[in-house]
């Protein structure tokens, strides 16, 4: 009880026909798909067709990709810049320290006592403090004023 030759030319073609709607179902769902996920178009009305959705997902898959380079384009920009600043900036400590360091070092050679500096306030107002009238040297106690013939003496500051 095997089909005959148009039983089986008709089943054919019927099986062809559904998966051939199958199909066209699947480009259909995908096509609204996709138009759910564009901006809306306030120019659009209802029955929007198939050829209006494509067009509209490649220009917006365009913009996306165009703002997508200006956005990487900036990002680079901005990271460049703060690079930049980050090397300023830590050059410019760097710097700060060496200057602190030649400072402190003075403050030293001239009798100072850095400790005091920073217990003053630290700074120039600090330093003038701890070194007394505007750095000048202080008298020695017991009355010495540091200036004999043995040459210059170095002053002990005391806060």
């Amino acid at each position: 009880m095997g089909m005959n030759e148009d039983e089986w030319e008709r089943s054919r073609k019927d099986n062809h026909k559904e998966v051939e709607r199958r199909r066209r179902q699947t480009i259909n769902d995908g096509i609204t798909h996709l138009g759910e996920l564009l901006p809306p178009d306030s120019a659009l009305a209802s029955g929007v067709n198939k050829a209006h959705v494509l067009t509209r997902a490649a220009s917006y898959i365009t913009q996306l990709r165009e703002d997508q380079a200006r956005t990487i384009d900036q990002w680079t920009l901005d990271k460049l810049l703060a690079d930049q600043g980050l090397r300023n900036a830590t050059a410019e400590i760097e710097r700060l320290r060496r200057e602190n360091d030649a400072l402190r070092k003075m403050v030293v050679e001239l009798g100072g006592s850095v400790e005091a500096i920073e217990r003053a306030g630290g700074g120039a107002s600090g330093a003038a403090a701890a070194m007394g009238n505007g750095g000048a040297k202080r008298a020695a106690p017991g009355g010495d004023d540091g200036g004999s013939s043995d040459g210059p003496k170095k002053a002990r500051v005391e806060l």
